[in-house]
């Protein structure tokens, strides 16, 4: 099934998958293969992970916070009867807007299943000027307007009467949202980066400078007592998540990071002086190169990782 319907198996193994991680994990693998994995679409999305036309395969619906079973089954009925949507104003027009309300439509916009109408980016439904109401609002209130002409003329005697056409809003024109806003988002409602990542920038040094993805690290880690090399160093780079500064039981300042890359995601803890030397590499958004070896620890068969070094990963170039 891998080897001749290589799209139609690894959308199974997707919808089976459950955690982001495994399927963070299976998306990568996906890309190994050579098989695009695409964000949701309003016109091609199903329930779950499916293969389209074109043999890609779409990120589903059910994948996204804040998109209820209803509309989900709504807005796929609804195209299924009556063909694609053409625009943001056609599906207003169309949806049962109590099915698919203004919260779903936030996280379907979020994730970016609207893209596909290129004449409105996704800051543009959130933008509201001045003495002006919020883009999607304008959408869902023209929407409102045109079903209930709609149903107003349907009750009539004079229902064959031609109704004159409600324009659509224009939408102001406001600048896109920077990338790392629009991925923030994404990850927000989908787990997961869709459009990009926020280390695809860093793709030379993750290559060159002797950085393991985080997915090796991890199961070097969890075999570490049946490897005949315990004691090896490791240099692994990501995005930092999660930062936690924490209180031991005696009162010591320690901290916790968490960082990601394309492979999968670890947390390092910084004891001491540790702590002290790095806490301020413990906010989200930062992308940094943590250096460090496995050590015995004390009095103990066990190993556990000890940072020796934390940087930014801007600086490799210019430090290694």
């Amino acid at each position: 099934l891998k080897a001749h319907y290589p799209a139609e198996y690894m959308a199974a193994v997707l919808n089976n998958a459950g955690s982001i991680d495994k399927i963070t994990f299976f998306m990568e693998e996906c890309k190994r293969m050579g098989l695009k994995v695409l964000g949701p679409d309003i016109n091609e999305s199903q329930n779950g992970f499916a293969v389209n036309a074109k043999g890609e395969i779409r990120f589903g619906f059910s994948g996204l916070k804040g998109v209820g079973e209803n509309a989900i089954q709504h807005i796929i009925e609804e195209r299924n009867k009556h063909g694609h949507y053409t625009s943001i104003y056609d599906l207003a027009k169309r949806v049962n807007h109590r099915n698919a309300n203004k919260k779903s439509l936030e996280s379907l916009i979020y994730s970016g299943a609207f893209d596909c109408f290129k004449d409105i980016t996704r800051a543009q439904y959130f933008f509201q000027a001045p003495g002006d109401i919020q883009g999607l609002e304008k959408v869902l209130k023209f929407g409102s307007v045109y079903q209930a002409q709609n149903a107003n003329a349907t009750n009539t005697l004079f229902g064959d009467m031609q109704m004159p056409d409600i324009v659509p809003p224009k939408l102001p024109v406001c600048e896109p949202w920077p990338l790392a806003v629009q991925l923030d988002y994404e990850k927000e409602v989908t787990g997961m980066f869709m459009s990009g990542h926020p280390l695809d920038n860093y793709k030379f040094e993750m290559k060159h400078y002797n950085i393991i993805p985080l997915a090796d690290y991890v199961e070097y880690k969890n075999s570490i007592a049946n490897n005949p090399n315990p004691g090896r160093s490791f240099r692994v780079a990501g995005l930092v998540t999660d930062g936690q500064h924490r209180l031991t039981k005696t009162g010591k300042n320690f901290g916790i990071i968490t960082i990601e890359d394309f492979s999968g995601k670890s947390e390092f803890f910084l004891w001491g002086e540790d702590y002290v030397r790095y806490n301020n590499y413990l906010e989200k958004g930062m992308i940094v190169l943590i250096e460090g070896a496995f050590k015995p620890r004390y009095n103990s068969n066990q190993y556990e990782f000890r940072l020796s070094k934390i940087h930014l990963l801007d600086t490799v170039k210019t430090t290694l």
